[in-house]
């Protein structure tokens, strides 16, 4: 019986604790449901992931077109040197045919 007492006691304070409890439930209140703790720690997840997955991209593209920029340049010589080569070859072309006249 004195442990019935004692349950009943925490379920229902005396107006001594009452101001006690009082504060805690108040306190409980602000702590969202179980499954809105879930929620919530999903949505956090969620925009990590978002953000470091924006900033993996915004590095893959800076690479990327430094690499665009690079292959660019790179091609720019090479049609210099091709432009100088096929001078030289309409040159070499042109001493050919002089020769063979002669």
């Amino acid at each position: 019986m004195d442990n019935l007492k004692r349950i009943f006691q925490c379920v229902n304070p005396s107006t001594d604790d009452a101001r006690h409890s009082h504060d805690v439930s108040e306190s409980v209140k602000e702590v969202p449901p179980p499954s809105n703790l879930f929620q919530i720690h999903y949505k956090q997840q969620h925009l990590a992931s978002m953000a470091e997955n924006q900033a993996v991209f915004e590095l893959q593209k800076k690479y990327i077109e430094k690499r665009i920029q690079y292959i660019n340049t790179q091609s720019e010589k090479i049609e210099k040197i091709s432009l100088d080569l096929q001078q030289k070859i309409d040159n070499f072309k042109k001493d050919a045919e002089w020769i063979k006249f002669e």
